[in-house]
């Protein structure tokens, strides 16, 4: 046995050859992985397409507004509504949505009078150069396009009232 009682796994190793057709993406002779260079493509065309949005913005502008209203939403949702949502956004932009997420907090209430654009420009802070409801319309656009349909209006369901973004319906 080698040391620390860990076993190694290599080409030759019995069962290997058994595994999903799934587990093959994740390595080649070159050393990349395919999985996760689909999954930085998917997500550098969703932050193009927000930056198209924002007005030609960078992409770290768009990856900023991308993550404040990821996290807006998931403060505002049920646990198992984020996570279904979060099932539907690239790999990249799924972690922004559970980045420093309290998971046992129940989901905040909206206050009478404040807005989605006000919550996602708290989480923008003052550094943020286009304005906090531009910025959640551009990301919530994409969000549109490229999220089915019913897992959208599901999750949207799910906000509290006054919270929907924009008066969607």
């Amino acid at each position: 046995m080698p040391p620390g009682g860990l076993t190694y796994v290599n080409e030759s190793t019995p069962g290997l050859s058994s595994l999903p057709a799934s587990c093959d993406g994740l390595s080649s002779m070159s050393g990349r992985m395919p999985i996760v260079d689909a999954s930085v493509q998917e997500t550098n065309a969703w932050l193009k397409a927000i930056a198209r949005e924002l007005g030609g913005g960078e992409k770290q502008d768009a990856y900023a507004a991308a993550r404040a209203v990821l996290q807006s939403l998931r403060d505002h949702l049920p646990p198992q509504a984020a996570l279904t949502f979060a099932g539907e956004l690239p790999l990249a932009l799924r972690g922004a949505l559970v980045e420093n997420w309290q998971l046992g907090a129940p989901p905040l209430r909206n206050d009478p009078g404040h807005t989605f654009a006000e919550d996602v420009g708290a989480r923008l802070g003052a550094f943020f150069v286009t304005d906090a409801e531009g910025a959640a319309r551009a990301v919530l656009a994409v969000i549109d396009r490229k999220v089915p349909r019913s897992v959208l209006e599901r999750t949207l369901d799910q906000l509290p009232p006054g919270m929907l973004p924009f008066g969607r319906a």
